[in-house]
């Protein structure tokens, strides 16, 4: 088991600094760059990975959040990962590293452990597996940090075929615009897009599908599948949609727009009802 982690006390490293290519070169608080870091940490983890040792298999990755890294260029150059949105729900291996990250850290809180080699060594030595870790320090941070404003564009590595819903209505609660975090330093203000923080979206997606049958019912239909699961924003993921996917409606204008695909694409339309049916005779 291999444990990637970031440590950064204010005290010793009070600012991070980010940008320089194709943006302004820039220093945020480090407790910020640290909870920007949180969405972006599936691909980082992977890179930390691929430095140590070379993966046989099919590399498969949660789906992340991310400005550009000279990380993410290197993983990509060496393998193409297969990227699972909600991962955790429709990925078993996905959801197996996110159940032993919760031990971990349980463990570590619990045994009064500080996050280290050798107490990730103690707290798993009992149950028969090795671990390795990769601390990455001050040193490496031009590598995983974002060197730009510009998104990393996931689309060609989605786990296909992909799963997506459509609800009616939710676009209407779902602002595109993400929440900034406002920085003070040298009597210069500046905002910076806050990648870390959930967005209004996210919330809101979390509050309204994600507890609800119809969401269980499409994450175990791309499981049966072998793909990924994410719910539909026309305006973000129009362009994520291709050959072979499945869109799942949640009403009449939902239906209308997974048929326009249709019309452009060789996917497949189902309603709620038709994937939680399928689901049902999937179950043992």
């Amino acid at each position: 088991m291999h444990f990637t982690y970031v440590i950064l006390p204010p005290n010793l490293y009070p600012t991070a600094s980010i940008g320089g290519y194709r943006s302004p070169s820039r220093s945020i608080r480090s407790p910020d760059f640290l909870r920007c870091l949180g969405p972006m940490f599936p691909h980082i983890s992977a890179w930390s990975y691929l430095g140590k040792r070379a993966i046989p298999g099919e590399l498969q990755l949660d789906g992340f959040n991310s400005r550009q890294t000279h990380s993410w260029n290197e993983l990509i150059a060496k393998v193409k990962p297969k990227i699972f949105p909600h991962g955790d729900e429709c990925n078993p291996y996905i959801m197996i590293a996110d159940i032993f990250a919760y031990l971990t850290d349980a463990k570590l809180y619990n045994q009064k452990k500080g996050l280290n080699p050798d107490s990730l060594k103690e707290i798993w030595k009992s149950y028969g597996f090795q671990t390795d870790s990769h601390f990455l320090d001050i040193n490496t941070q031009p590598l995983y940090r974002w060197n730009s404003d510009e998104s990393i564009n996931i689309t060609p590595y989605l786990a296909r075929p992909m799963t997506f819903l459509l609800v009616d209505e939710l676009e209407k609660l779902q602002p595109n615009v993400p929440p900034t975090i406002r920085t003070v330093g040298s009597n210069v203000e500046e905002e910076i897009d806050n990648i870390a923080a959930s967005t209004p979206e996210e919330k809101r997606f979390k509050k309204l599908v994600r507890h609800t049958d119809p969401w269980y019912s499409v994450s175990a239909y791309a499981y049966h599948n072998c793909g990924g699961a994410q719910l539909f924003n026309y305006h973000m993921d129009h362009n994520k949609v291709k050959d072979g996917d499945t869109l799942v409606y949640i009403g009449n204008q939902s239906k209308n727009l997974a048929e326009s695909f249709s019309h452009m694409l060789d996917i497949n339309v189902l309603s709620a009802k038709e994937v939680r049916n399928f689901v049902k005779t999937k179950k043992v």
